[in-house]
């Protein structure tokens, strides 16, 4: 085909046009075109319907599954529309359908004839839905510490390991071991402890240290097998997990049973308590480690309750406050070393799980720094 050129003066100078390029530049659009609406075209079902509306509790899936194929590539044919911020804004009653715009397959959403409502400042009542949800303990389970708090005269009073059945240094699961002191309504199951720490009185206005509990690490378990004569009994160890020696202790614990659910709650009253050991006997922890608290059911602390970790915050001298004191006062507050406390800051979140009079076990839910030894634990 000739090319042809056309005139055009009204423009005041002369433009030309090759018919035969514009031909073929409107083919390769409309092709595109084609192209595009068909690739479109297979994302769809052979069987979709003409529109679909939204019921409760339907996710963009499986809105998207009833017209799709693939229903992941929802975005390839959504029309956004004023209503919707994005395509993830659907509510039931609305109403879904495939239309064809300029040969572009889209999806087109009809609201479904929703009111705005216009809200002010008001009481309002809310569902047991909006509650705090409760934690499993089968969720949490194996990151929570199986040691134990008790007093001096519970701990005089326990039975204990005096030889096992062949005298070895320790022992282990499976092995046999003669108990002393062990009561006759004992259970048939006790568990085993040995001895770890004591934990002391932190509150500077008491004259003398006051022991709060010792604190004993669950080694095993053990089951009985026979009574002996002079009150000593046989019994073999069923769970193991460490080495078990002569001396070791035999408990009846109430805290070994914990409850199925724990429900986070917040403290009934202001309680501010010291961090006095850490699981494992290490100077500082971190997320999902277990904290001795210095509070308990004497101070009101609850299981389940949350607490926050609080830095204390720096010490430092107040050199502007000095300069404004008389010289017989500025002398006065450097010889006596005073200085200015800061603030602390919170650093993370404790769940409390195993309760004693004075002491807790807590479970670290969130830090966002390593905790010490000198950190406090504080209401939220």
């Amino acid at each position: 085909m000739r090319d042809s050129v056309i005139e055009n003066s009204s423009l005041g100078n002369s433009y030309w046009i090759n018919i035969s390029g514009f031909i073929m530049v409107l083919a390769v659009i409309l092709l595109s075109a084609s192209h595009t609406a068909s690739a479109q075209q297979s994302l769809l079902l052979d069987d979709y319907p003409a529109q679909y509306i939204v019921r409760e509790g339907d996710s963009l899936n499986d809105v998207a599954s009833q017209f799709l194929r693939d229903p992941q590539r929802w975005s390839e044919i959504w029309q956004a529309d004023k209503y919707l911020d994005n395509a993830d804004l659907l509510y039931p009653g609305d109403v879904i359908r495939i239309s064809s715009i300029a040969g572009k397959l889209t999806v087109i959403t009809q609201r479904g004839g929703r009111e705005l409502e216009k809200l002010r400042p008001q009481m309002r009542v809310m569902g047991n839905n909006n509650a705090m949800p409760t934690l499993p303990l089968s969720s949490i389970e194996t990151l929570l510490s199986k040691n134990t708090i008790i007093s001096q005269q519970h701990l005089d009073s326990a039975a204990y390991i005096v030889a096992n059945q062949d005298d070895k240094l320790t022992v282990g699961m499976g092995d046999e071991i003669f108990v002393q002191g062990l009561s006759n309504s004992a259970p048939n199951i006790l568990s085993i402890y040995r001895e770890i720490d004591e934990f002391v009185s932190t509150n500077p206005e008491e004259s003398e240290p006051r022991v709060l509990g010792l604190q004993m690490e669950y080694i095993g378990k053990a089951q009985l097998l026979n009574w002996q004569s002079d009150n000593v009994s046989k019994m073999r160890i069923i769970q193991s997990r460490r080495e078990i020696k002569v001396g070791d202790r035999l408990l009846t614990v109430k805290s070994d049973e914990l409850p199925e659910l724990i429900i986070p709650t917040e403290p009934a009253s202001k309680l501010v308590g010291e961090i006095l050991s850490f699981d494992g006997r290490q100077s500082m922890a971190s997320s999902l480690d277990t904290v001795v608290i210095e509070l308990g059911e004497k101070q009101g602390l609850h299981r389940g309750d949350i607490l926050s970790i609080s830095r204390g915050g720096a010490s430092l001298v107040d050199r502007i406050g000095l300069e404004e004191l008389d010289f017989r006062a500025r002398m006065a507050a450097i010889f006596n070393g005073q200085r200015l406390q800061l603030p602390g800051q919170e650093i993370g979140t404790v769940l409390v799980y195993r309760i004693f009079e004075e002491v807790s076990y807590g479970l670290i839910l969130s830090l966002t720094e390593p905790a010490k030894l000198d950190y406090r634990l504080v209401s939220p």
